[in-house]
């Protein structure tokens, strides 16, 4: 008996149902912000200098020193990220090398601001005087 030809298996073409234009498994929004994000975000870029420069001021000048200290803490994690959350002690690193690339006043006022910022946080506070 002649075997009858081979036909491809064609579905008619689904459709989609109403307010799902997109494939399944294709997002629509693949960013994930709302409309209008990327206006706003060049809005904050631009307004990036003056805020810094604000920052600054803030931290030099501010009156209280709760506000020099969320200043610095702000300018710190913009140029050196924000530090790793951990739930272990850690041990400093014994290779130190990486910090003569800063002077000595640079240290002090690192040294200054992580006191400051472990006085505020639950550390031991120093005596006023």
């Amino acid at each position: 008996m002649p075997s009858a030809p081979r036909v491809k298996n064609v579905s008619p073409r689904r459709q989609r149902a109403p307010g799902r234009p997109f494939s399944p498994g294709v997002s629509g929004n693949p960013s994930g912000h709302p409309k209008g994000w990327a206006d706003v975000q060049a809005l904050a870029r631009r307004m990036s200098s003056p805020a810094i420069k604000t920052l600054v001021d803030l931290m030099r000048h501010g009156k209280l020193e709760q506000t020099r200290l969320s200043a610095a803490v702000a300018l710190l994690d913009r140029g050196w990220g924000k530090p790793l959350q951990r739930n272990e002690d850690v041990t400093p690193p014994r290779d130190l090398s990486a910090l003569s690339a800063y002077t000595p006043e640079q240290l002090m006022e690192f040294a200054s601001l992580a006191k400051a910022y472990q006085s505020g946080h639950g550390g031991e506070h120093e005596s006023a005087g």
